[in-house]
C-alpha cells in the first residue's frame, strides 16, 4: 500500500480523506484492472492512489484522469516516485471527451467518478459512462445530494449491483488534520453478469473491513474477467 509519507507535502483536495484512498486501494488490489478512468483530477491524489495500486497489483495499468485544469495534478504526482508512467492526464471537458470516446468505441476497466456533483452533470457523466465500462466508483455519494439521486436512480435499475461503502461516522483523517463530524462514502457499482466469483479468502483477510462496508448486504461479487 502507498507510503503516506510522500503526501505529506502534498495539497489536499476538500472532499478525499485518508480512509477514501484507502478504500480505492483495495478495489484495485481486488479488481486488478487494466484501464481505469478517473473523472475529476481535482489535486491528482485520486490518481496518486490508483496508480500505486496499479503498480502494486497490475503493472500494465494505465489511468487516464480527466479535468478541465491539470495543473495542481501534475505537481502532486511528482511527489512519489516511480508512478507517472502510469498515468495519462486528460485535460478536456467530460461533456466533449466522453462523447469522442463513447463513439470511438474507447473502454476501460474501472472508471472513479469524482467531477460535477450536480445531480444535471454527473447523471450526464454517467449517461456516457454506461458505454465506457462495466465497474464505477462513485466517490462523495452519502452527503451531495445530487450524487444521492443519482445513486437512487442506479438502485432502480435491476441491471446494476450496487454496495454503498461509508467511511466511520463522526470523524474523518487526513495527515496533521481532523475533522468532526463530517461523514463521506462510496459508491461501487458493478453492471450485472452472468460470470461472477466471490473474492478469495486472501482478499477477504486483507480487505475485510472493505468487503463488509454495508452491513445490509452480502460481500460484493467480483467479476472473474473483465468485459
Amino acid at each position: 500500500m502507498l507510503d503516506y509519507s510522500y503526501l505529506k507535502n502534498a495539497r489536499w483536495g476538500k472532499g478525499c480523506f485518508l480512509e477514501d484512498y484507502i478504500l480505492l486501494n483495495g478495489i484495485v488490489a481486488m479488481l486488478k484492472p487494466k484501464t481505469i478512468l478517473e473523472i475529476g483530477t481535482s489535486t491528482g491524489l485520486g490518481a496518486v492512489v490508483l496508480a500505486y495500486a496499479a503498480k502494486q497489483w497490475r503493472q500494465d495499468c494505465k489511468i487516464y484522469t480527466v479535468d478541465i485544469s491539470q495543473k495542481s495534478g501534475r505537481n502532486n504526482v511528482r511527489l512519489v516516485p516511480g508512478i507517472a508512467e502510469y498515468i495519462e492526464f486528460v485535460e478536456s471537458d467530460t461533456n466533449v471527451i466522453l462523447p469522442k470516446w463513447v463513439k470511438e468505441g474507447k473502454r476501460f476497466d474501472l472508471c472513479f467518478l469524482d467531477g460535477d456533483h450536480s445531480y444535471r452533470q454527473a447523471n450526464r457523466d454517467w449517461n456516457n459512462l454506461q458505454y465506457l465500462t462495466n465497474t464505477w466508483i462513485l466517490h462523495d455519494t452519502t452527503q451531495h445530494q445530487g450524487l444521492q439521486r443519482l445513486v437512487a436512480t442506479v438502485r432502480e435499475n435491476k441491471a446494476f449491483d450496487v454496495f454503498q461503502f461509508v467511511s466511520a461516522p463522526g470523524h474523518r483523517y487526513k495527515p496533521g488534520l481532523t475533522k468532526e463530524g463530517f461523514i463521506t462514502g462510496m459508491t461501487l457499482v458493478q453492471k450485472r453478469s452472468n460470470l461472477k466469483i466471490l473474492p478469495s479468502q486472501a482478499h477477504r483477510d486483507d480487505y475485510g473491513d472493505l468487503l463488509n462496508g454495508h452491513p445490509e448486504r452480502e460481500v460484493p461479487k467480483l467479476p472473474l474477467l473483465f468485459p
